[in-house]
């Protein structure tokens, strides 16, 4: 077991593409295609290899933080793969994965390398799309591990014989009771970047890659860089949060006052002409008995005094 100092996670940018888009290592990108696709790839071809000088020219262009495909390769000539890491939500992620995977899919159109005859949607071919996701997607249930591909419910028939369109979400958040034993083992790696020593042997070696004793002196300056940006951009998130929750805040405590005012304003007037009413009750109170009384000194009768009332002859 190595100390965390040890190795790079998977979640940096550098060591995913190294793991799975180096051409050195393509029989862990094969491993990863069937455990979670059930392919046999015996032939790949990365479209996008990794290399250094490729990582030094995304950072140089400042498209750290673009939406970049991770991995994208060529299945026997038949099929295309793209694998992707996302380690938190944002808005519209769910309509960003199907442009990407539908991109991916229209890309290859017209492509002379692809064609099987002289019609260009011949090089059309069906495309597979791993999601890599490090927080809950799909919010109302546990299951880790959701595939799409396009499908008539009602009659029980795909579209295309293999799928043309197909989308895998592997939320790496939910728990692992529920995936086949090779998945348990993806799972642990993507969370820690270690395995078990039960896992496949190519899931061990994708462990083993990034530790950072494996890595040049390049690229683990590349991994240090990539981490710090990480970090500025979390900060910098971080800072725009709380900025926004400090500036909402306040205009609540405003809007509470002016609410509060207005509310006060709308009691104290309905308290006061509560107050007011009783006080006239009590004031004719008051004066009713005062009258009685004046009555009764005059030698009025009780009997009187209470015929004069009932005719309102009294006044009160």
């Amino acid at each position: 077991m190595h100390s965390k100092k040890d190795i790079v996670l998977p979640t940096n940018d550098l060591a995913f593409r190294k793991v799975f888009a180096s051409n050195e290592n393509k029989h862990i990108l094969k491993g990863l295609i069937k455990d979670f696709f059930a392919i046999e790839a015996l032939d790949i071809k990365i479209e996008t290899p990794y290399s250094i000088e490729g990582m030094n020219k995304i950072i140089s262009e400042k498209k750290f933080f673009e939406t970049i495909v991770d991995v994208a390769a060529l299945i026997n000539d038949e099929l295309g793969v793209s694998a992707e890491f996302q380690l938190s939500p944002h808005d519209f992620f769910t309509e960003r994965s199907l442009y990407y995977t539908f991109n991916k899919f229209v890309s290859n159109y017209g492509r002379k390398d692809l064609q099987k005859n002289a019609l260009k949607y011949s090089s059309l071919l069906p495309v597979y799309s791993l999601n890599i996701l490090k927080f809950d997607f799909f919010k109302n249930d546990s299951i880790p591990l959701h595939k799409f591909e396009l499908y008539d419910f009602e009659n029980h028939i795909k579209l295309w014989e293999p799928s043309l369109i197909n989308i895998v979400y592997f939320e790496l958040t939910k728990p692992a009771d529920k995936l086949s034993k090779n998945n348990c083992f993806w799972r642990q790696y993507f969370l820690n970047g270690e395995v078990s020593r039960e896992a496949p042997k190519y899931i061990v070696e994708a462990a083993q890659i990034i530790e950072k004793s494996n890595l040049t002196k390049e690229e683990r300056k590349m991994v240090d860089l990539l981490e710090k940006m990480e970090e500025d951009h979390k900060a910098i998130m971080s800072y725009a949060l709380r900025e926004a929750q400090e500036k909402g805040l306040e205009e609540g405590r405003i809007k509470g006052r002016e609410e509060g005012i207005k509310r006060g304003r709308e009691e104290g007037i309905k308290r006061g002409r509560e107050e007011g009413r009783e006080e006239g009750r009590e004031e004719g109170r008051e004066e009713g008995a005062g009258k009685v009384i004046e009555l009764l000194e005059k030698g009025y009768s009780i009997e009187e005094i209470k015929a004069m009332l009932k005719k309102g002859s009294l006044g009160v």
